[in-house]
C-alpha cells in the first residue's frame, strides 16, 4: 500500500512467492517542474532493489590425480522468507526505511549436480537467488554444502564414492545481508575441507 499519511508499506514471502524481486523508488520530493535524469525528461524516479541476492562460484584447490570433485547441492539452513518493509518520513521529517525479517526456513540455492573444476566458476544452475535482508546474530542460519569425490584407483574397476556435507555458519563471514547488496559465495574444495572468501557488490 501507498499512503500519503503512513507512506508506503508491505509484506513479501520468498516462500509462497520465489525469487520475486521488490523495488521501491527513491522518494522524489518538492518537484515543481520536469528534470533531466536518468536519461529522461520528468520527475527524477529511480527504483533500487529492496532485497538480498546471493551467487555461488566453485572450484577445487588442486588438480588431485585420478580425483573428480562434484557439486550436488548448496542449501541455506535457517534463513527467513518473509518481512514487512515499510518507506516513510518521521516525526523529524527524515524519510526512513525499515524491513523487518519474519519466519525462517530452509532455502535451497542449488540441487544440479555440476563437475568442479581447477577455475573459479558460477554454478550452473541456480534455484533460490533472491532473499530477505536479514541479521546473522548467532550460528544457527547456515550455508550446507553437498558434493562428491569419486577417485579412481589404479588396478580397479570400481571407483571409491564419497558424498560429503559441510555447514559453515553464515556470520562466520556475513555477519548480515543488505537491502540492494549481492553476496559471492567463493568456495573452493580440497580432499579434506572447503574454502571460502565473501564478496560483496552493489546490486
Amino acid at each position: 500500500t501507498c499512503n500519503a499519511g503512513t507512506g508506503i508499506s508491505g509484506a513479501i514471502d520468498l516462500t509462497a512467492n520465489k525469487n520475486t524481486d521488490f523495488m521501491v523508488a527513491d522518494i522524489a520530493k518538492d518537484k515543481e517542474a520536469n528534470e533531466t535524469a536518468y536519461s529522461f525528461n520528468g520527475v527524477p524516479t529511480l527504483f533500487k532493489h529492496k532485497l538480498s541476492k546471493v551467487a555461488c562460484t566453485v572450484k577445487k584447490a588442486a588438480d588431485y590425480p585420478n580425483v573428480k570433485f562434484e557439486l550436488n547441492k548448496i542449501e541455506f539452513l535457517s534463513v527467513s522468507h518473509y518481512a514487512t518493509y515499510g518507506q516513510f518520513v518521521n516525526e523529524e521529517g527524515t524519510i526512513k526505511e525499515v524491513i523487518t525479517p519474519g519466519r525462517k526456513d530452509n532455502q535451497v540455492y542449488t540441487s544440479e549436480i555440476q563437475e568442479i573444476t581447477s577455475t573459479a566458476t558460477a554454478v550452473a544452475k541456480e534455484d533460490v537467488v533472491i532473499y530477505i535482508p536479514q541479521k546473522f546474530d548467532d550460528a544457527t542460519s547456515k550455508i550446507r554444502v553437498t558434493y562428491t569425490i569419486t577417485t579412481t584407483v589404479e588396478g580397479s574397476t570400481t571407483p571409491v564414492v564419497q558424498t560429503v556435507v559441510r555447514e559453515y555458519p553464515i556470520n562466520d563471514k556475513f555477519a548480515e545481508w543488505e537491502m540492494g547488496k549481492k553476496y559471492i559465495f567463493n568456495l573452493t574444495f580440497s580432499l579434506d575441507e572447503i574454502l571460502w572468501a565473501p564478496a560483496v557488490e552493489p546490486w
